[in-house]
Parts: C-alpha cells; sequence; structure tokens
C-alpha cells in the first residue's frame, strides 16, 4: 500500500496479531479508505490505526467477533444510508462482523465526506455548545 512507509511496522504488527477473521475485514476497510482518500496518512494511535488528514479522520478498532470503524465527527456527516451507529456527541461508528457486510461505496463516500468536511468546518465544543450545534451554526441549518 502506498502509504505503508508512514505507518512503519506498526499497522503490520497490528495486521499480525489478529485472528484471520478480523484480519480481512481490517484490510478491506484500509483499503476502502485509501480508495476514498489516496493522500490520507495511516499511523497506529491508542493501540489502533487511525487515519487524518489535517488532523484525525477515522480509525479502526478490533473487538471479539467485530471490527468497529470509527468517525471522529461521524456525528456531523449525513449518513443517508443508516449506516453509523453511536449517541456520542461526536463519535460515530460502524459494526463490522464479516467481511461480506463491508458496503464498500457507502464506506468510501463517508470517508470522503469525513476529509471533507474536517477541511472545511471542524470546530471544537466551547462549554455550552456542542459540536452539532456548532455546525448547524456554521453550515446555516440541519444537518
Amino acid at each position: 500500500m502506498k502509504n505503508e512507509k508512514v505507518t512503519g511496522q506498526g499497522v503490520g504488527m497490528f495486521l499480525a496479531r489478529l485472528d484471520p477473521s478480523r484480519r480481512v475485514i481490517v484490510e478491506r476497510l484500509r483499503s476502502l479508505i485509501f480508495e476514498a482518500e489516496p493522500e490520507i496518512e495511516e499511523g497506529m494511535r491508542w493501540g489502533r490505526p487511525v487515519y487524518s488528514k489535517g488532523g484525525g479522520i477515522c480509525c479502526i478498532d478490533t473487538f471479539p467477533g467485530y471490527v468497529s470503524l470509527g468517525f471522529f465527527e461521524g456525528a456531523c456527516l449525513r449518513d443517508v444510508t443508516g449506516l453509523l451507529a453511536g449517541t456520542d456527541e461526536n463519535y460515530r461508528y460502524i459494526r463490522i462482523r464479516d467481511v461480506e457486510s463491508i458496503r464498500g461505496e457507502e464506506i468510501k463516500a463517508l470517508v470522503a465526506e469525513a476529509v471533507r468536511f474536517h477541511s472545511r468546518y471542524v470546530v471544537r465544543c466551547t462549554e455550552t455548545d456542542t459540536v452539532a450545534e456548532q455546525t448547524k451554526e456554521i453550515l446555516g441549518g440541519e444537518r
């Protein structure tokens, strides 16, 4: 992969420790992320692969029985197909149990939108406003 130089051995070591069923899911997600944004940077942070372009975009977490693709500003993304789960103020994720259930085109669209959103609108919470409230104000309406 193009970004292997950026990752060093960290992501490779992460992959080597995974059981085959989760490794194939992670490898497919990595491919989709790079297809959606070829210039995205991959690295290890918090013990997991993290993808950045001018700041954190998404990450891949592994759990017993599934893999999660998380979006740091997922609450601000248009999720027209209902793929994203979660109720955190900002973070949203997709839980994937097998490679056959990966909805590649929808994931690529979310990654591309997350990169665009981050480059234009990322704001930080004040003590009284949530990111979603500030985003509505910036964009002039509901998201």
